[in-house]
Parts: structure tokens; C-alpha cells; sequence
């Protein structure tokens, strides 16, 4: 290791499981000792990326604390694949390289759409929250068709959260994306509520498939026809 730069690839498990992320963490610090040039960690699913923020008080943001250890460990750069918050990118003062794979999924809704006999107009790409906007958006101008976006709303204080649909949805065939499956509550959840609103039929499209117990199950006995990933885990 001594002298050249050294790349440490974390598949499948990425640094999401347990015991995942140490390993990681004591290969870079290894190859750092060899006195390699530079290290870069490729990790396709970046671990804890989901809790990028303070949610309330005294919660941990550890998207942030995965960051830092990488850096101590050694790294000098990072490539993932389609990091659930753009602002991780952020944390660190290294670089970390986030690959989008948007365009690799919507090659994959196209088969579907000609296995199907769709066309765009038959389509509505959905974002299953607001978070997810930016990445239906993308997903939605790569397919030329509409956008759909779930939103929570709070109408009294102490009352539940509402949940709206904005845009049509009636009669057309909906693609929920989404960056990750773990439990896949989310996905089902939106297939459930948008074929109350007329859906012909709903496709789950998710770059990350984590697929946690117990998320096949969940997926068998909603309203969801198919869920394809780019990464099973």
C-alpha cells in the first residue's frame, strides 16, 4: 500500500448493517498506516443517511458522525450512489462524490412502459413526501410526464397530519420513487391511498433495495403491481 493511491470498495452492506462500518472503518485506517498516497472509500449505499438533521432535541444526526469517522480513519474521498440528503455532501472536508442514478431508473421504467404499450401521457412519476421532490422531479422531466408529490399538512394543533395529493392521478399508471426500500412502509403506504385516488395501477421504482423483514410481505399484500431496484442489498 505504501506510496499509491488506494481504493476500499464496501458492497453490498455498505456501512448500514452492524459490524458493516467498523470493518470499513478498520480497513481505511490499515491502508492509511501502509502510507498510501490518498484512500478513497467507495460505499454504493451511504449508511444513516437519512438522519442528516436535528429532528428534535438531543437526537443525533449521524450522517454526520459516519462522515466524521471516515475522516479520521483515513479517508480523502468518498463515492456513493444517490445519497438520500444532498447536504451530507456538506459534512465533510473531503470531497464525496454523489452518483446520481436516476437515469439508470428511468431506462428501467421504459421497459416496463414498452412492455406495457404506455406512453408518457399514460404515466405520473410520485414523490411519496416533500423531501422526496427534487428527486420525482428529476425522475419525471427524464420520462417527459407529470409529477405528483404527497404532502403532510397539520391542519389544528394537537389533530393528525393529513396527507394531500398534489396532482392528477386518475386512471394513470404511478411510479413511487423513492432513494431506498427498507421496510417499504413508505411505498405501500403511497400504492394504498393512490389507488383510492383512481390509480390504474402503481410501480414502486427505489434505487436502494434494503428490503427489511418485513417489507416482502408488505409489498405482497399492497396495492403495489411490481418494485424494481438497482442495488438489491
Amino acid at each position: 500500500m505504501r506510496g499509491p493511491p488506494a481504493m476500499v470498495e464496501r458492497d453490498r452492506k455498505s456501512i448500514w448493517w452492524p459490524g458493516a462500518a467498523s470493518e470499513l472503518l478498520i480497513m481505511l485506517d490499515a491502508i492509511r498506516r501502509g502510507a498510501a498516497n490518498r484512500v478513497t472509500a467507495i460505499i454504493p449505499l451511504y449508511g444513516y443517511g437519512r438522519q442528516n438533521a436535528k429532528e428534535k432535541s438531543r437526537s443525533p444526526i449521524s450522517a454526520r458522525l459516519v462522515t466524521d469517522l471516515l475522516q479520521v480513519a483515513g479517508a480523502h474521498r468518498v463515492v456513493t450512489v444517490e445519497l438520500h440528503a444532498s447536504q451530507i455532501q456538506g459534512f465533510a472536508t473531503f470531497p464525496i462524490d454523489n452518483m446520481y442514478a436516476l437515469p439508470m431508473l428511468a431506462k428501467e421504467v421504459e421497459k416496463v412502459m414498452q412492455q406495457r404499450g404506455l406512453t408518457a401521457d399514460d404515466l405520473v412519476v410520485v414523490s411519496p413526501d416533500v423531501g422526496g421532490t427534487k428527486r420525482a422531479s428529476t425522475l419525471a422531466k427524464l420520462l417527459c410526464c407529470p409529477l405528483a408529490i404527497f404532502s403532510r399538512q397539520r391542519r389544528r394543533p394537537k389533530e393528525p397530519a393529513e396527507v394531500d395529493l398534489v396532482g392528477e392521478v386518475q386512471g394513470k399508471t404511478c411510479i413511487v420513487v423513492d432513494d431506498l426500500a427498507d421496510t417499504a412502509d413508505t411505498l405501500c403506504q403511497a400504492a394504498d391511498k393512490l389507488k383510492a385516488r383512481g390509480a390504474s395501477s402503481v410501480l414502486g421504482a427505489v434505487v436502494h433495495g434494503i428490503l427489511s423483514d418485513p417489507a416482502c410481505e408488505s409489498i405482497m399484500t399492497s396495492q403495489l403491481e411490481t418494485v424494481f431496484a438497482l442495488r438489491p442489498e
